[in-house]
């Protein structure tokens, strides 16, 4: 291989470009610098926004960039969709599966996907006071107090009451709530009461 150490290389008459009937290899790690319009295979020129790419037979031609659609469709069954991600002027085809899951419905409308859910929280925050307390949640303990009683089968908690029944005794009459004796007394009497004989 010969070398020629040149700063610029013409045509033998001066008058135009330089051509390599048997190709230009640029060593490794060496830069081809171009600084015109460049005219690739069959002379034809690129337009704004073309880049250089590869021919059929690997020759430098002229080329739009590269485009990426992204479409949608239905997946092998009901529960599938797929999005489909393609670029232009390529068989190279990327696809992404939706699969739904538990309580999830995926609908499909041309290349709009839709996921609804039926689950319903059930889970929820309920905070109870008492008069002169403060709110709380979590575990609550009902307790009884007095005559009150307290009993829970599965879900249900029911509050109830023991009521004492009063009667009046020998010589006390009780009428409604009010207990009375056969005789006046004053209220700031003190009476006392002794043991009757039958005469």
């Amino acid at each position: 291989m010969s070398i020629a150490r040149v700063d610029q290389i013409v045509n033998q008459l001066g008058t135009g470009p330089v051509e390599f009937t048997e190709g230009l290899s640029v060593p490794l790690g060496k830069t081809l610098s171009v600084g015109g319009p460049v005219s690739l295979y069959q002379g034809l020129s690129g337009t704004a926004g073309q880049i250089i790419k590869a021919g059929v037979n690997s020759e430098l031609v002229w080329a739009d960039g590269d485009s990426v659609s992204v479409s949608a469709t239905d997946g092998a069954s009901a529960d599938r969709k797929v999005i489909k991600i393609s670029t232009t002027g390529t068989t190279n085809t990327s696809q992404v599966v939706l699969r739904a899951g538990s309580n999830i419905t995926l609908t499909r409308a041309t290349d709009e996907i839709r996921i609804d859910s039926s689950y319903v929280n059930d889970d929820t925050i309920t905070r109870l006071q008492a008069s002169g307390g403060t709110l709380v949640s979590g575990d609550i303990v009902f307790t009884a107090s007095g005559a009150a009683t307290v009993t829970q089968t599965g879900q249900t908690i029911q509050i109830g009451s023991t009521n004492t029944t009063y009667t009046g005794g020998t010589g006390i009459t009780l009428t409604g709530t009010e207990f009375s004796i056969p005789q006046e007394v004053a209220t700031t009497s003190s009476p006392t009461f002794g043991s009757s004989k039958t005469q």
